[in-house]
């Protein structure tokens, strides 16, 4: 008869009474087959009875004894001081497919192969000898269809009646070096990450990410790697967003992400809260993702599991989802540290790349207009003349904004800061592809045609320009710009050549007043 805990209350005790009920009948059977007969299976209402041992509400310690004997990860063997063997756990059937009852076993060394008999001797007369750690012995015992299954001994040594009797947990190795293969290649992936991050610069950490994330899919055998992350501010404030995002090639209905972080926003599959609720989760069964943002594209691609990993806890917040489609079947929980470690490292190092990113386009470009500075244009420049381009396929507009002067005076500079905006607008939106347009300082802007096949071309860019220009309206005055274009001849240098534009443009402004006035 069971034995009810003294603290349960009125509910558990009504909920508990058809449990008792139903047990009542099988409970003493199974304590005779505990104290007489341990290696038998847990018998009729197993099921139920672990359930209710497990949540607590059942205190029977031989139970749970031979609940953790024969479900337990171990194959667990005793046998006294002649080697005899005087119990058999039931896992053997589940690791062996060998039945100690229909298939009793005399002697330890009677399933394990002849060659590593002296392995297994060695190892009870270490355990017989020293208490506490051995080192496990590899050894190759004999399944139910004759074959040899590399499994791993640990033995410890109690004395007992005639002698020191030997306790065995042996466990089966088939799976061992895929595993640890896979934790051995994770680490070395994390090693050379840290490495090769700390090399990397804004304009490379696209690649390098790539080549991490396309490894570390190989390793574990995903179909999809993501990244997400929030800024430092708190998650309701900053949603997570993608900022790294692979898949395996093929018609894939995502659409790409940039690497940095302007990708789509991020939602976890298995919460619905902060992240920071959980370290490690596995998600089998994506039937239930549907509505969550970007489920439905795992499950179009054929993506039926997913684990997410917490990478950092704490500002920025950060996870990590793999998605399989193979039901997960080749993840391990030991596998998080190194995948966490790995998204950690991609993380910092893209946050870091997209503000060097940043820093750089500040100092390449005007900060009013966002069009190029004086020195980016010359070096630009200066580098396509170094490439001996052919005559005349190379061109620059000079311009500046007529009567800028009385405009900043009797409107204010705030105005005249508008204009400059809307003319770096207009300049961006005349230029060809491939173009370069720059503001050299006060009202001053140049233009680089890079790939003319005629001089109508940069005539046309100017046209455009001026037009675009003419249309901006500000109170009670018109902008106008003059211009000046000039082309590439060999042996002309930058300076020459956006100096002879320079020359051209006050010579078409002198003209233009000299006609008006």
């Amino acid at each position: 008869m069971t034995r009810l805990l003294v603290r349960l209350t009125r509910e558990h005790v009504q909920r508990l009474d058809e449990t008792v009920a139903s047990l009542r009948d099988t409970c003493d059977a199974d304590r005779s087959m505990v104290e007489h007969e341990g290696d038998e299976d847990l018998g009729p209402g197993s099921a139920a009875k672990e359930s209710v041992a497990i949540r607590g509400e059942w205190d029977d310690s031989a139970f749970l004894a031979r609940l953790a004997a024969n479900r337990g990860p171990d194959l667990v063997v005793v046998s006294d001081p002649s080697g005899q063997l005087r119990y058999v756990s039931q896992s053997a059937e589940r690791i062996l497919g060998i039945n100690p009852r229909k298939e009793p076993v005399s002697h330890i060394l009677h399933f394990v192969h002849p060659d590593d008999g002296m392995a297994v001797l060695s190892a009870l007369g270490e355990a017989a000898d020293h208490l506490g750690y051995h080192e496990p012995v590899e050894v190759r015992v004999r399944n139910s269809n004759d074959r040899w299954v590399d499994c791993e001994v640990n033995a410890q040594g109690i004395d007992g009646p005639g002698g020191t009797w030997s306790i065995m947990a042996i466990r089966g190795l088939s799976d061992r070096s895929v595993v640890t293969d896979r934790r051995d290649g994770l680490q070395r992936l994390v090693h050379n990450a840290s490495l090769e991050c700390a090399r990397s610069r804004w304009f490379d950490a696209d690649e390098v990410v790539e080549h991490l994330t396309r490894t570390l899919a190989g390793i574990l055998g995903a179909s999809v790697v993501e990244l997400a992350w929030s800024d430092d501010k708190p998650q309701l404030e900053n949603p997570m967003r993608i900022g790294v995002h692979w898949r395996t090639r093929g018609d894939e209905p995502w659409p790409d992400h940039h690497l940095f972080t302007k990708g789509a926003q991020f939602e976890s599959f298995g919460l619905r809260g902060p992240a920071a609720s959980f370290f490690t989760q596995v998600h089998k069964d994506l039937s239930i993702a549907g509505d969550v943002r970007g489920g439905a594209h795992y499950l179009e691609a054929g993506v039926d599991s997913a684990v997410e990993i917490l990478v950092s806890p704490r500002g920025p917040e950060a996870v990590i989802r793999l998605g399989f489609s193979d039901g997960a079947a080749g993840w391990r929980g030991i596998y998080s540290e190194e995948v966490g470690q790995l998204g950690l490292i991609m993380m910092s190092t893209l946050r870091r790349c997209e503000a060097e990113r940043r820093l750089n386009e500040r100092a390449r470009r005007d900060s009013l207009t966002g069009l190029l500075n004086r020195e980016e244009l010359y070096r630009l420049l200066s580098e396509d003349l170094d490439s001996t381009p052919e005559p005349g396929s190379v061109g620059v507009i000079y311009g500046d904004i007529d009567r800028f002067k009385n405009l900043n005076d009797r409107f204010g500079h705030a105005v005249g800061d508008e204009v400059l905006k809307d003319i770096g607008r207009v300049l961006t939106e005349s230029i060809g592809e491939g173009d370069l347009a720059a503001r050299f300082g006060g009202d001053e802007f140049a233009i680089v045609c890079r790939r003319l096949e005629s001089h109508d071309q940069m005539d046309a860019v100017a046209a455009r320009v001026s037009q675009g220009v003419s249309q901006l309206a500000t109170t009670c005055v018109d902008i106008r710009m003059s211009l000046g274009c000039s082309t590439w001849e060999p042996g002309v240098g930058a300076d020459e050549l956006i100096g002879a534009a320079d020359s051209a443009m006050y010579e078409n402004k002198r003209r233009a007043a000299s006609e008006s006035g």
